[in-house]
């Protein structure tokens, strides 16, 4: 079984990349690169407690447990829902209370009135933490 420990810094190298690239997309909100990595820094940290909550409402709802079972199609859609749901319910809130602003490069969604780079973060990311711990346990 893989360790806990493996994913969470899986979890927090991929978001902290993630949040560094995208950083361009958003108005400014640090000063300096030792700004930009603390800023994405401390945002990784909370991207991963939020992944955490995706799949412990993934377990609790659907059963489905990240470290035990293989994924299936119906697992890795309930993952893409709830990563979707969580994601624009945090930007709506963020963007609502001026926690942080989209500068005019971001695509947005249409529909949702969101940006669609952290919406695709909170869906593939979980995604690529399932096929890593999958590719993991294929190999032992």
């Amino acid at each position: 079984m893989i360790k806990v420990s493996y994913l969470l810094i899986l979890a927090f190298v991929l978001n902290f990349i993630w949040e560094i690239s995208q950083a361009f997309l958003y108005m400014p909100h640090y000063i300096g690169i030792s700004g930009l990595i603390k800023v994405h820094f401390i945002a990784s940290l909370g991207d991963v407690v939020i992944i955490g909550i995706v799949f412990l409402l993934s377990y609790l709802m659907f059963g489905y447990n990240l470290l035990k079972d293989k994924y299936s199609v119906k697992n890795l859609f309930v993952v893409i829902i709830i990563g979707l749901t969580m994601a624009v319910l945090i930007e709506k809130y963020a963007l609502a209370t001026g926690r942080w602003e989209y500068n005019s490069v971001m695509p947005i969604i249409p529909l949702l009135k969101v940006g669609l780079t952290p919406i695709l973060q909170m869906i593939l990311i979980p995604l690529a933490l399932i096929l890593f711990r999958s590719q993991i346990e294929n190999k032992s």
